[in-house]
């Protein structure tokens, strides 16, 4: 009985740790050519008896538990080149960093008529319905929809940041510049962390830069730093002076309450200050019998408030916006705050 019970337990120190030896660990740090740059999301690659993969994280490190033998180790993002090693594992943890690069390794200069601009947003996101603005792409059709079919009125509403960034410049060299990087910090020290990559638009002799980016490793309530990278098939330009910017604060609804049924043919519509802003701007757009939207109301008040009076019987839809924009001669970036979606139906037969 004894003997059994030691084949056993044998048995099952071998299923856990392959009789072979236990798991060693390899880890390191994913850095770009440019000083003070890692790399979030690089796909790490092991290959040796079997094939293990993993990602680095926010702050583009990575580690891989491995058993003990020799492996080929390689780190990988879009537009930089591979980068691969090989490395032996006995008993010791293991430390592989890798740097990757850009074609040959050029540092090249920003090409003529270079300019960007950053705009910040501070959005509701998509948690319930009611949650849906112009930058979501959806139509006022289906964004009314989704408001009128709430059965709570006052759900509380999430909101995130969204960075779009626009760049333009002279295109002259068809093989020149392939596309742009986009980096971010939480200090003006760094590390920039690699947010993504997109490629350039050519517009004739001119390129062009879009960029929409909703990543949470971006942001936070507190200063940011984004800067902006552009490369080509030899190498890549050095990152661009960080800009600093801080989100504005989510715009809310405070009256009326969603869905509500107004008996009067006027209603006052209020919402929260956003620190900074001098005027709102307000969207209200009106149901017509084909079931389309059209806007009834585009104005800007400086108040939190607009007194809409004389309103035929109908649906309603309403939403308000907070823009602030870069003093001058600065001019790179702008910060918007949008609101959440509300409804609202004057009913005079009641």
């Amino acid at each position: 009985m004894r003997k059994v019970f030691l084949v056993l337990l044998i048995g099952i120190v071998c299923t856990i740790s392959g009789c072979g030896g236990s798991l060693v660990a390899v880890s390191g740090t994913v850095r770009g050519t440019q000083e003070n740059t890692v790399i979030a999301g690089a796909l790490i690659t092991a290959t040796g008896k079997d094939t293990l993969t993993t990602v680095t994280g926010s702050d583009g490190t990575y580690q891989l538990m491995l058993p003990s033998g020799k492996y080929e180790i390689s780190a990988a993002y879009q537009t930089f080149k591979t980068a691969s090693a090989t490395v032996t594992l006995e008993k010791e943890p293991v430390t592989k960093n890798f740097g990757l690069s850009t074609g040959s390794g050029k540092v090249i200069g920003t090409p003529d008529g270079f300019s960007y601009d950053f705009e910040l947003i501070t959005l509701p996101y998509g948690v319930d319905s009611r949650s849906i603005t112009a930058t979501d792409h959806r139509t006022t059709a289906s964004a009314a929809q989704a408001v009128f079919a709430k059965n709570f009125n006052n759900a509380p509403e999430g909101y995130c940041y969204e960075l779009h960034l626009s760049s333009e410049f002279a295109f002259t060299d068809p093989l020149a510049i392939q596309g742009f990087r986009l980096y971010s910090a939480h200090s003006a020290d760094g590390p920039f962390v690699l947010v993504d990559a997109a490629p350039a638009n050519l517009w004739g002799k001119w390129a062009n830069i879009i960029g929409e980016f909703r990543d949470p490793l971006l942001f936070g309530t507190g200063e940011s730093y984004y800067a902006i990278q552009l490369y080509t098939a030899e190498g890549e330009t050095p990152l661009t002076e960080p800009v600093a910017l801080v989100p504005l604060e989510p715009l809310t609804l405070k009256a009326p309450a969603n869905n509500i049924i107004n008996h009067e043919s006027g209603i006052t519509l209020e919402w929260n200050p956003v620190a900074g802003c001098s005027f709102y701007g307000i969207r209200v757009y009106k149901k017509q019998i084909d079931n389309s939207w059209t806007d009834y109301e585009i104005a800007s008040s400086t108040n939190t408030s607009l007194v809409l009076s004389g309103l035929s019987p109908g649906e309603y839809l309403w939403r308000i916006t907070a823009i602030i924009n870069a003093p001058d001669p600065v001019g790179v970036w702008s910060k918007r705050s949008i609101s959440a979606h509300r409804a609202f139906e004057i009913n005079l037969t009641d």
